[in-house]
């Protein structure tokens, strides 16, 4: 243990020492009773729960070797549960310590004074320090013994909640479980009423509710707890409770409104549910109306011995359920019929059938089986045959078609169900004259269009002619043929006013003839395109006439899409709107309404951009009179066309009225390559769109080129005013006699610009 040398210390408790007649009496341990020292902390501090009444054993140490009498300590605790420093006298009065002995006290027990509880309620640190000393005549020997201190540690509890799912309430029957949080505890007590009912480990626990069982819990029944957390401190749970409440099921109550409960397959029925607030309907364990106020149910979709249940909820929530087994008359398979001889199936009028109609598979039903024969006039309306309720049946004579079934029924006491009990149906035809007619889809057709003529179905075979030859025997009743300016019977190829006979035979060997006569177009469809745009290529916004030959009527496209009507006059159809890759369609019609179609693909020259120059040496916007030039109206951006570019440089003196430079036709004009220029001068340079139609890059006489170019913006060269030098004499002339004296002038500048003169006179010059 380490010993505090000090006698005063923050957050400490204070012993103050009685005086004896040793010479060296302190403090040599201090242990807190209700707590757990934490080596692996330090030496002195100790741990423990909550408390308002804590202990410490006090030891106190005789360091000389003289006896020496003790009667009190001083006592001070610093932190979370402070205690002011105070002196406490033992209660058994002075107390001899021998000499090199000590003796251990208890505080609060061997203590007297108040006030003598040692709470420790507050968690966190609190230093508890006690102290004695000798004062003797001679002295306390040594002060570093008389006080020794200890930290207390009190834990954080952990508080505990009690919770339900089912917040303690449950429907008689069910279990209630009840938890306890949190999970962190050493130890969970469950009461019941005050008893315990479990003392261990588990959060949670799980009680019945149904009275038949062992322990259930009735509604009234309250729920404590008990809880030591994870430190081990018991925590004080007196507030935490739940009651119980268990509510009482209702009473289910189903009724399918039929007496006995047998119904047809398919057919409807309605179960009506009381007992409840609210109803939950299920078919064969399968959910099929949702938990609410409806306490009906309607369904038609019942099979054999499928049951239906109702969960009947009350106000709390409570169920019970109550459920009705359905006895259902299915018929599974209606069974098959066919004839015996395949040729009953057509017969001639007034013949019986020689063979009967027997059956292939008998029905299959959930009850008693039974079968009627039916028979019919248009295979819709059905009437019984008097007593004919065998397997099998054989038809008498026949004056008209007709269709037969076998009809089975499935029974059950007084029930009996018919439905789905159809066979399939036979139908035994009699022949009379097989009524024929030829007919096609159209009532005119054009060339090249293919004519289906459709004879009536149903007999064995066909013959078709045209104009009184053979075309195609078959069992076919359709002749396929495309429309042509001549007929050929190899290539079924037919014309207008071309006969076409069909005869058909039936199964009993009669035969009916129609005839149907071609009514087509006889003159060919040859559309055609022009216009007045040679090799369709134009520039953007020309106007172009196109004009469609070849038909009576005529309907243009552009792109697809209907023109203006102002473009189309007629056949002729007149446009500044193309675009380049443009396509005009033209539907031509005749006059007996055949159609043909044919396009036309423009062309459309035109410029997008005419790109931008610069000058390469900036100096040279400025020049003087006369003065060669030696930059580059160089290109920095070039025009963009649809198609190929062809550049013209052009040149003005006054930026408006501009002439083109004769040869300068590349994107660049070197300038150096121009006269001297003796005036201010603009430049700018026009593109154009063309047709690079011989592929050498550049624009030849004869391609095409759109003359709506665009051009870059002028580039002002400015030329110093012109100077021509003057000079005259005094004398008005320039004959001098010798020796004579002669003033030269010169002059020739104009503005306001400074000028300087330069003379020579033989070999001297002068400088003004």
């Amino acid at each position: 243990m380490y010993r505090q040398l000090t006698k005063f210390f923050s957050f400490l408790f204070l012993w103050s020492g009685l005086i004896t007649s040793a010479q060296d009496l302190g403090i040599s341990n201090l242990v807190l009773v209700d707590g757990t020292l934490n080596t692996s902390v330090s030496s002195v501090t100790y741990e423990l729960c909550p408390t308002t009444s804590a202990s410490l054993e006090i030891v106190i140490e005789n360091f000389s070797t003289n006896a020496d009498t003790v009667s009190k300590v001083t006592l001070s605790v610093t932190g979370v549960n402070p205690r002011a420093i105070q002196e406490y006298t033992l209660t058994a009065g002075p107390t001899e310590v021998p000499g090199s002995s000590s003796i251990t006290v208890t505080f609060p027990d061997d203590f007297v004074g108040p006030p003598v509880d040692l709470s420790f309620r507050n968690d966190g640190l609190s230093t508890i320090t006690v102290s004695t000393t000798s004062v003797s005549g001679t002295g306390d020997l040594d002060t570093d013994n008389d006080a020794f201190y200890i930290v207390g540690k009190v834990f954080n509890p952990d508080i505990p909640s009690l919770s339900s799912i089912q917040d303690g309430s449950a429907c008689q029957g069910e279990e209630i479980s009840f938890s306890i949080s949190p999970s962190t505890g050493q130890e969970y007590k469950f009461y019941v009423n005050g008893a315990l009912a479990y003392q261990g480990s588990n959060t949670t626990i799980t009680f019945s509710s149904d009275p038949a069982d062992v322990d259930a819990l009735s509604d009234g029944d309250v729920i404590t707890i008990g809880f030591i957390d994870a430190n081990g401190c018991e925590v004080n749970t007196s507030t935490i409770s739940k009651t119980v409440e268990v509510f009482s099921l209702p009473i289910a109550e189903l009724d399918a409104g039929i007496a006995p409960e047998a119904i047809c397959e398919g057919e409807s029925v309605t179960f009506t549910a009381g007992g409840g607030t609210e109803y939950a309907f299920y078919k064969a364990g399968v959910l099929v109306q949702a938990r609410s106020g409806s306490n009906t149910y309607t369904t038609s979709s019942l099979s054999n011995t499928q049951s239906v249940t109702v969960i009947v909820y009350n106000a709390n929530g409570c169920e019970d359920q109550a459920t009705i087994v359905m006895d259902v008359l299915s018929i599974t398979s209606a069974g098959s019929i066919t004839f015996t001889e395949a040729a009953d199936s057509s017969i001639c009028n007034g013949s019986a059938p020689a063979g009967t109609l027997s059956s292939t598979a008998e029905a299959v039903v959930s009850h008693d089986l039974s079968y009627q024969w039916q028979s019919s006039a248009n295979g819709v309306d059905w009437s019984n045959i008097d007593g004919e309720t065998g397997e099998n049946y054989s038809p008498p004579q026949l004056f008209q078609t007709t269709y037969f079934r076998r009809l089975a029924s499935v029974s059950s006491n007084t029930l009996s169900c018919e439905d789905n009990g159809a066979s399939n149906v036979l139908t035994i035809s009699v022949n009379e004259a097989f009524s024929l007619s030829l007919t096609t889809a159209e009532a005119i057709y054009c060339l090249g269009e293919s004519i289906q003529f459709a004879a009536t179905a149903g007999a064995v075979s066909y013959t078709f002619l045209i104009n009184g030859t053979t075309a195609q025997s078959s069992s076919t009743e359709n002749l396929f043929a495309t429309v042509s300016t001549s007929t050929s019977i190899a290539s079924l190829t037919v014309k207008n006013n071309d006969v076409i006979t069909v005869i058909a035979e039936d199964a009993n060997g009669c035969t009916v003839t129609e005839t149907l006569t071609v009514v087509s177009s006889d003159t060919p469809l040859n559309p055609s395109l022009t216009s007045d745009i040679p090799g369709n290529i134009l520039c953007l916004g020309e106007s172009v006439s196109i004009t469609a030959q070849g038909g009576a009527s005529y309907a243009f496209t552009l792109d697809g899409l209907a023109p203006l009507a102002s473009e189309v006059s007629g056949n002729v159809f007149t446009t500044t709107r193309l675009t380049d890759g443009a396509v005009v369609e033209v539907t031509v019609t005749n006059a007996v309404g055949c159609t043909a179609t044919t396009s036309m693909t423009f062309e459309v020259v035109s410029l997008t951009t005419a790109g931008t120059v610069t000058i390469t040496v900036l100096d040279e916007l400025e020049i003087c009179y006369d003065t060669p030039l030696t930059a580059v109206l160089s290109s920095t951006q070039a025009a963009t066309s649809s198609d190929s570019v062809h550049y013209q440089w052009r040149s003005s003196t006054d930026g408006a009225s501009y002439v083109n430079i004769s040869g300068e036709t590349n994107q660049n004009l070197d300038l150096s390559t121009l006269p001297n220029l003796t005036t201010t001068t603009y430049f700018k340079r026009n593109a154009f769109a063309y047709i690079d139609t011989n592929g050498n890059g550049q624009y030849d006489t004869g391609e095409i080129q759109c003359s709506n170019g665009l051009e870059t913006s002028p580039i002002m060269i400015d030329v110093d005013d012109n100077r021509v030098p003057v000079i005259t004499s005094s004398t008005g002339s320039f004959t001098f006699c010798e020796d004579a004296a002669v003033t030269f002038t010169a002059s020739g500048g104009s503005g306001s610009d400074t000028y300087y003169w330069e003379f020579t006179s033989g070999a001297t010059t002068t400088t003004s």
